[in-house]
């Protein structure tokens, strides 16, 4: 039990650090573009566009085969 706290814990730590880095990366891109850089230029340093929130991808929601609904067939017998 304590693996799955610790890792949850870890998770909390790593997404925090991640959105941390990712504000430190656009205001420093935005403060280049304010003294004069141009984004053009920016990249051919090798330094990613700041992502914006990326887009979530979605797959189509697999669906069960369809069932065939089984013929009830009457047993001929009216008792």
């Amino acid at each position: 039990m304590r693996s799955i706290v610790a890792a949850a814990n870890h998770t909390d730590t790593a997404r925090a650090a991640l959105s941390d880095a990712e504000t430190q990366h656009t205001k420093a891109w935005n403060s280049a573009l304010t003294a004069g850089w141009t984004e053009k230029e920016l990249r051919a340093t090798g330094a990613p566009r700041p992502s914006q929130t990326p887009a979530r991808t979605t797959r189509p929601r697999k669906t069960a085969a369809p069932v065939e609904a089984h013929a009830t067939e009457p047993n001929g017998d009216d008792s």
